[in-house]
């Protein structure tokens, strides 16, 4: 049985979910907010079981892990504040103590594994090491090595978050994309001395990679479009095709991502105007459903045989 870790939103794992049905793979999910509702733990000593919904399995009959988006639990309406945070607590703690009998092998990918290979600046410094051209990169809160960084790139400056680009307000959510620091930005540039924030000398792209791989197998999309962040404006006007990397990159990119011991990573690049591979990041836990609807990549039949495969 493949169980799905994930969040009651997640429209990935509902076409993932569908896809596994579609070939007739046994599989349940976990809506991780929902857990208190969906799931009861049955433990006694080396026999560990949970019951998801109305369906009962045991830690033995988990081939695979598929770890995509949890969310924190919703905690029951009953009891004080302290006592929801602690019935809360011990689900959380039960699920998971269910979840580590399951061999790390079987994830895609271990919790561990994601969080190791989340760290934006130290895979900045992983890649170059593993061969890759990273864009020269500065992270600071001093405004004057702000401004020196911004006069030795000759102002071809972009900015983007470190850690999550997306704000949830009361007054709606706010997505932070990469954007060019303009002569103009540099007037204010004394508000980086309030947070850590991240320059990078533009890549004069020709167009973007998103690379996801899976067991090593890797499928390459070009996505063509005039923005600096493709994922502006949803994505519109941005044009799909397949890609073959240079052996070179796909050696290195098998190599960096077993570095982490990751099964499943989406990796994004861009590509110079002189065919150059840029390193940008990698998303353990990336986004890949709308390639194979755009452009029928075959990347959920990848992840269906490395389910199937277990480890």
């Amino acid at each position: 049985m493949i169980l799905i870790i994930t969040n009651s939103q997640d429209k990935t794992a509902d076409y993932f979910a569908g896809q596994l049905l579609h070939h007739g793979v046994e599989h349940s999910r976990i809506n991780t907010e929902c857990a208190l509702e969906d799931t009861r733990i049955q433990f006694a000593v080396a026999d560990p079981r949970i019951k998801i919904r109305q369906q009962v399995y045991r830690a033995s009959e988990v081939s695979a892990i598929w770890y995509r988006r949890p969310r924190p639990i919703i905690e029951p309406p009953l009891g004080d504040k302290a006592e929801r945070a602690h019935i809360a607590g011990e689900c959380v703690e039960s699920l998971e103590g269910f979840l580590a009998h399951i061999p790390a092998e079987k994830w895609i990918n271990h919790p561990a594994n994601n969080a190791l290979a989340s760290r934006k600046l130290e895979q900045l410094t992983r890649a170059h090491l593993f061969g890759f051209s990273v864009p020269r990169t500065l992270v600071t809160q001093d405004v004057d090595e702000a401004r020196q960084f911004w006069r030795e790139c000759s102002g071809r400056v972009i900015t983007k978050p470190i850690s999550s680009g997306y704000l949830e307000r009361n007054t709606g959510d706010t997505s932070i994309y990469t954007s060019r620091v303009h002569e103009s930005h540099m007037q204010n540039v004394d508000l980086v001395s309030r947070c850590p924030t991240l320059f990078q000398l533009e890549v004069e792209k020709a167009f973007d990679i998103r690379a996801t791989v899976v067991d090593g197998q890797a499928r390459y999309v070009q996505l063509s479009g005039q923005k600096l962040d493709i994922r502006r404006d949803n994505m519109r006007d941005v044009s799909y095709r397949m890609a073959v990397p240079p052996k070179e990159i796909h050696e290195s990119l098998i190599a960096i991502l077993r570095s982490y011991a990751l099964r499943f990573a989406a990796v994004d690049f861009v590509v110079d105007g002189n065919g150059r591979w840029w390193f940008l990041e990698i998303n353990p836990n990336g986004q890949w459903a709308w390639l194979d609807i755009e452009v029928q990549a075959g990347i959920a039949e990848l992840l269906c045989g490395a389910c199937c495969r277990g480890n």
